[in-house]
This record gives C-alpha cells, structure tokens and sequence, in this order.
C-alpha cells in the first residue's frame, strides 16, 4: 500500500465480532490498572533506560491506548480536557 491508496477506517461502519462501548465511568479504574503496572518497574525501566513494556501492555488491555482518537476513527474520542468521575 502506498500513501495515495492509504486511508483512514470507518469504525462506525466496521462490523466486528467484538464491539467495545465505552464505559467511561470505569476510567479511573481503568488508569488506575495502568498507573500500577508503570509504578511496578519505574526504577528498573529508568536505571535502564529501556522501554516500559508492561506499562503499554497495561494500557492495551485496558483499552486506553485509542482514548484521544475520535470516534469516528475508532478510538474513544476522549480529549485532554475531558474530565471523569468516579
């Protein structure tokens, strides 16, 4: 594929096995999951200036990776302002 032959998805159009909906009062919950697995090898990724692999796996598993990508894209279309309570 090259550039002129790439497009973007529509995901509201996508049928898949799978549908997420957003559950956007689990956020804090589901940053929390995340924020630990980072906590959990903060030194050792920083002592060895390597990549915090469990950290992004975390925030795969729970879905925060897509959290700024519109909607319509196939992410959750949260912003950097959007707030959330528990």
């Amino acid at each position: 594929m090259n550039v002129q032959q790439a497009s973007f998805r529509d995901a509201s159009a996508e049928k898949t096995s799978e549908q997420f909906i957003l559950d956007r009062s689990s956020f804090p919950q589901r940053i929390a999951a995340v924020t630990a697995a980072a906590a959990s090898e903060a030194d050792d990724v920083d002592r060895g200036a390597r990549f915090p692999q469990k950290a992004i796996d975390a925030a795969r598993t729970q879905r925060l990776l897509g959290v700024q990508i519109p909607q319509a894209f196939g992410g959750d279309g949260a912003s950097t302002v959007t707030t959330y309570n528990s």
